[in-house]
């Protein structure tokens, strides 16, 4: 199902995010920055688009930061209270290498309105801006328009995060297992 641009409030994100496709089935929070569901009785999974939360294991015998662990739990469980038994849409970017739908997952709030999932959790602290870039030469930079604002929009709330320090921005990064 596709929402038409006019039924959609701007005041959330940016109109062309809202021509995206409505999830169906109930929804599964991997983690911070992952979700399953089913679509024609098939698992799919969705990796949120330009963002990064902090790992609850790595697969590669890597021992987890100080607080990485801690915060993966948090960002997890903010993702599933803030998406919990809302109507959710999800705009497909591209597919990542583990056949990933890369996307911007958003849930209806309001007659007319809808929030970006990875947005609200860069906003509160429990995602970094990551996999985005405004370099056309960088590995993971884009070079639409809608995406190059929605790069600076994700930025934007991250550097209010940073300077309030909220969550995960409260610690240096390497005990977060995030070096930049």
């Amino acid at each position: 199902m596709f929402l038409p641009y006019s039924l959609v409030s701007c005041t959330n994100i940016a109109n062309y995010y809202l021509k995206g496709t409505k999830i169906n089935s109930n929804i599964n929070v991997i983690d911070g920055d992952t979700v399953s569901f089913l679509e024609n009785d098939k698992k799919k999974y969705i990796r949120l688009f330009g963002i990064d939360t902090p790992e609850t294991f790595k697969n590669d015998n890597k021992k987890l930061a100080k607080f990485e662990n801690y915060y993966a739990h948090q960002a997890r469980i903010f993702l599933n209270h803030i998406i919990r038994n809302k109507e959710l849409f999800y705009k497909f970017i591209k597919y990542d290498k583990y056949n990933r739908i890369i996307a911007i997952l958003y849930y209806k709030t309001g007659k007319n309105e809808y929030t970006d999932a990875g947005l609200e959790l860069v906003k509160n602290g429990y995602a970094r801006v990551h996999y985005i870039s405004d370099s056309p030469t960088d590995k993971y930079g884009v070079n639409e328009k809608n995406l190059i604002e929605y790069f600076y929009k994700l930025k934007k709330e991250e550097n209010k995060a940073k300077m309030n320090l909220v969550n995960i921005w409260k610690h240096n990064q390497s005990k977060l297992g995030q070096q930049k």
